[in-house]
């Protein structure tokens, strides 16, 4: 049987250090972007970064109010109305739809699962 993951996580390629793209972005916009898709999976943005999660996303960080163009110049973002979009979002994660999918899926296994006890309990 597989180990399950507790929680919850995003998927980080062990390559992202050398990703050209973030590279060129520079440490700041690198951290940033990581930064970035916790927040979409935590708030279930489908990859977006609303322009007010900035402030809430750049602590810490070197000159935040350029680090978006960065990411964008770098194409790792794209710029959408109201803030960010993250392009590689749907390359690693499921969908909103998706995921909502998989669940609806699983609660249909367990009730056929929970189904077939109490039928052979019944016998």
């Amino acid at each position: 049987m597989a180990r399950k993951i507790p929680g919850e996580f995003v998927p980080l390629s062990v390559d992202l250090a050398a990703d050209p793209a973030i590279l060129e972005a520079g440490p700041d916009a690198e951290l940033l972007y990581v930064r970035a898709l916790q927040y979409a999976k935590r708030q279930r943005t489908d990859g977006l970064v609303p322009r007010p999660a900035l402030s809430r996303l750049t602590p810490g960080l070197r000159r935040p109010t350029s680090l978006p163009k960065r990411l964008v110049d770098a194409g790792l973002w794209e710029p959408v109305e109201g803030g960010w979009y993250i392009r590689s979002w749907l390359r690693w994660n499921l969908s909103l739809e998706e995921q909502e999918a998989r669940r609806e899926r699983n609660r249909a296994n367990v009730r056929k699962r929970w189904a077939g006890r109490e039928e052979a309990a019944d016998e």
